[in-house]
């Protein structure tokens, strides 16, 4: 659904069905598994040499780019095994790594599921 400054989406909980909107200024959908360069991406708006070692990107633990001045966050899901190493790659641990970016991304999601509130 769209919103004044982007979008709105709704995490649902496949347990009990429960629809958490969050509302967000993009939503990209990457489906290849190409590790590619992330300026191509992002646009001049964002300065992304400091984000970068030679031609890798900076990614903390919780998988964000690390942007110095940004205000918002970029979650890379792949192209990180130079910093994550091989389990990043692997298709058998996407669903530990898109929960592991939800909980960074929306902190609260996991206490709401552990409590069901």
């Amino acid at each position: 659904m769209r919103a004044r400054g982007g979008v709105i989406v709704a995490l649902r909980d496949l347990g009990d069905r429960a629809r958490t909107p969050l509302e967000v200024d993009a939503v990209v959908f990457a489906t290849g598994f190409r590790p590619s360069d992330p300026r191509g991406l992002l646009g001049d708006g964002i300065d992304l040499e400091a984000a970068l070692d030679g031609d890798e990107p900076l990614v903390a633990r919780d998988y964000s780019l690390r942007v110095p001045g940004l205000e918002g966050r970029i979650f890379l899901s792949g192209g990180v095994q130079h910093s994550h190493g091989l389990s990043s790659s692997l298709l058998s641990t996407l669903a530990v790594r898109a929960g592991e970016i939800l909980e960074a991304a929306v902190p609260t999601h996991r206490s709401h599921m552990a409590t069901g509130s």
